[in-house]
């Protein structure tokens, strides 16, 4: 046997021979740095370290796209405490071989690709809360970074955002994806960078979630499988539905501090109904709007069968109704929806017979309808498009609406009374309803339209005069009317509109300049859920969401939302 092996042995030396020895290969050399990966990371589990542990040894490499270390790399180190309390406190200390780490990046060479730090833990006293921080980079100044912590504090609890449930009850469609994430905190309830938590799922879908080391995305199982979060202690999940989906139960993903006896504990889940009890139909354009308060979501449309005015309701965690309102007569556009200021009042406009503006509104119970063209503004002022409307902080009603000649107009309540109409003809022609707001500190009115290049144009009410139009050429195609929100800082503008090919697009105005066209439907949201109508997007009152929804193919309703920097959804309500 030890003959026939040196045979074979021989036979494949003189293979190589044969075709000279210049033929040796190596294996692929490594491409360019990156990312920075550290092992472990993080440094260790958070609170865990006292005045007594040992110094902890870290590897950072420098890494092509394939995780591979690349040779010959020099990689830039830092090291800082960050948010130590309380004060008085001292942070831990990191070097490579004898040189201390300090705030100010220093150039190390690193002939294999990788280093190892050594990270010394406080002497004491120790911080209660704030972490140590080792930052890698491929300059002084770098372009790509990595980092790896250590955490005072100890996982107090676990978060979700957003806030459960996974989806409301039965909402979702067989095979539909949502994402949202789990964030581990601290006593102070703040996020923990590097935080670990071990998350499993059980249930009739799937989940995957993205440990960050390094970046991979994992499949959940009934075993708890330990993930490190993000810089923002953060853990991303994106829960899939079944294929075919069950009568009933319930899909849980559950956050842990341990893979076995745990300590703290949370859950997220998602629960299927036979009969769902929120399941919309025949539903035409919606239109949305967020009480003062933040306590709901209301959604209005006019129905695709009976032209009745609809509405639903997102409160307390769930979806409610909906109820439709056939003692306000038939719709002939779709409905304009607003909340006052002082949240008493629900307020909805639409295009009636002969194109007069008609209103209804909702405090305490409902009233209306009332011909307002007929009643306040002498039959002039006839509706070519949908209204949108704009309440402000003194309680004046402002709304606005395509001509029967294409310009903007405008008719307003204040003071007790109705003004107008008022037709804009300076302001430029519309190709589509107009979509109206106001910036938070009242100073100005925004319209926004769809021009008759299908451009994106706007005008602006300040300082006592309009402006515009101006014809924002390069933010993209509109194929609907636009939907436009302000934050609630007035730090950004934001439309949203249809695109030609049905995806969900996005432009938005910060720091002076215009950015976009996002199209969020094929970056985000999978390509799921194309629109069939405008979209209608809401901003919330503390600003931590953006909330789209629009109607999809078969007259139904869907939503997609943007929360803690990423899009959530698309949700098929309709089923």
């Amino acid at each position: 046997m030890v003959r026939q092996r040196f045979v074979i042995a021989l036979a494949a030396l003189a293979t190589v021979a044969a075709a000279g020895f210049g033929t040796f290969h190596h294996s692929a050399a490594a491409g360019p740095v990156t990312k920075y990966t550290f092992t472990p990371k993080p440094i260790a589990a958070a609170g865990t370290l006292t005045t007594a542990s040992a110094p902890i040894s870290v590897t950072v490499t420098a890494a092509d796209s394939t995780g591979a270390p690349v040779p010959g790399s020099n990689i830039f180190l830092s090291f800082a405490s960050v948010g130590l309390k309380p004060p008085g406190t001292v942070g831990g200390s990191a070097k490579v071989g004898t040189t201390a780490l300090g705030p100010t990046p220093t150039s190390f060479p690193a002939s294999s690709g990788q280093l190892v730090i050594t990270y010394t833990p406080s002497p004491g006293p120790v911080p209660t809360s704030g972490r140590d921080v080792i930052t890698a980079g491929d300059s002084a100044t770098p372009t790509i970074t990595g980092s790896d912590a250590y955490a005072f504090s100890a996982v107090a609890s676990y978060g979700w955002s957003p806030a459960p449930p996974i989806a409301p009850t039965g909402s979702l469609a067989a095979g539909a994806s949502v994402t949202f994430s789990v964030i581990v905190k601290d006593a102070a309830g703040a996020g923990i960078p590097s935080g670990t938590v071990f998350l499993s799922f059980v249930g009739a879908g799937s989940a995957t979630a993205v440990d960050n080391n390094p970046t991979l995305t994992k499949p959940l199982t009934s075993t708890p499988k330990t993930f490190v979060a993000d810089n923002n202690g953060m853990v991303s999940i994106t829960y899939h539905a079944p294929s075919s989906l069950p009568s009933g139960g319930t899909d849980t993903v559950t956050a842990q501090d341990r893979g076995t006896s745990p300590t703290v504990t949370s859950g997220d889940n998602y629960s299927f109904s036979g009969t769902p009890s929120f399941l919309p139909k025949n539903v035409g354009a919606p239109q949305a709007a967020v009480t003062p308060d933040g306590s709901q979501q209301l959604v209005f449309w006019k129905s695709t069968t009976t032209s009745q005015l609809n509405e639903a309701w997102f409160a307390q965690g769930s979806w409610h109704g909906p109820i439709s309102f056939p003692q306000l007569g038939a719709l002939t556009s779709t409905p304009a929806v607003a909340v006052t200021k002082d949240g008493s009042t629900q307020l909805v406009f639409w295009k009636g017979p002969g194109g007069h503006l008609f209103e209804a509104w909702f405090s305490g119970s409902w009233n209306g309808p009332v011909d307002i063209t007929g009643a306040a503004l002498n039959g002039q002022g006839a509706l070519a498009s949908a209204p949108s409307v704009v309440t402000t902080t003194d309680g004046s009603q402002l709304v606005f609406w395509r001509g029967a000649d294409g310009h903007p107009g405008e008719a307003w309540f204040s003071a007790g009374g109705w003004h107008g109409p008022v037709d804009f003809a300076s302001l430029g022609t519309l190709a589509s309803a107009p979509s109206a707001t106001i910036t938070p500190d009242g100073s100005t009115q925004l319209v926004f339209f769809q021009g008759l290049d299908n451009h994106l144009n706007e005008d602006w009410f300040t300082l006592n005069s309009w402006h515009g139009p101006i014809d924002l050429t390069s933010l993209g195609t509109l194929a609907s009317s636009p939907s436009v929100a302000v934050t609630p800082d007035s730090s950004t503008q934001i439309v949203f509109f249809r695109s030609p090919g049905g995806h969900l697009q996005e432009d938005w105005f910060t720091l002076g300049s215009w950015h976009g066209p996002a199209d969020i439907t094929a970056s985000a949201l999978a390509g799921q859920g194309l629109l069939s109508s405008a979209p209608s997007a809401v901003v919330t009152t503390d600003g931590s969401q953006q909330i789209v929804f629009w109607q999809g193919a078969g007259a139904k309703l869907w939503e997609g939302w943007y929360a803690q920097g990423s899009w959530h959804g698309p949700v098929n309500f309709s089923g």
